[in-house]
């Protein structure tokens, strides 16, 4: 499901979408805490390298969020709390091979950028180069 409708951020070493849980009234219990999934296609490399590269994101998100997180999931910087959040990280071939503080600084990055905003991106409408005529040819 977050394949489908989440919001979408691309690093040189992974792309990551993330997308809100709706809170269940049952028991009047929001959600706890931030769901993160970790995946790695066979485009990244053999079973080791894939394996790899699922482990330094992984290890990143944990140093990341033990490093900022305030209770509840607060995330310093961020307008909002990560808590309710579902994030899925997909690895690229360079997550293998990457500074391990580049890694960090780039979970970093989409932690921010997906959880600050409690609005789903909206796509701009396509700008037309046709002003003057359908065919584009000035009459």
């Amino acid at each position: 499901m977050v394949h489908g409708r989440g919001r979408k951020f691309v690093t040189p070493y992974f792309f990551a979408r993330a997308l809100q849980r709706m809170s269940r009234v049952e028991g009047g219990q929001e959600p706890r805490g931030a769901r993160f999934g970790f995946s790695a296609s066979e485009r990244v490399g053999s079973a080791v390298v894939r394996n790899r590269a699922k482990r330094r994101l992984r290890e990143a998100t944990r140093t990341y969020l033990s490093q900022t997180a305030r209770g509840g999931g607060e995330i310093v910087g961020c307008k909002d709390s990560i808590a309710g959040w579902d994030f899925v990280i997909s690895a690229r071939e360079a997550a293998a091979t990457a500074p391990f503080s580049d890694l960090v600084t780039e979970i970093e990055r989409a932690i921010r950028n997906l959880s600050s905003a409690n609005k789903p991106t909206q796509r701009q409408p396509r700008r037309h180069s046709l002003q003057n005529g359908r065919d584009g040819v000035n009459t």
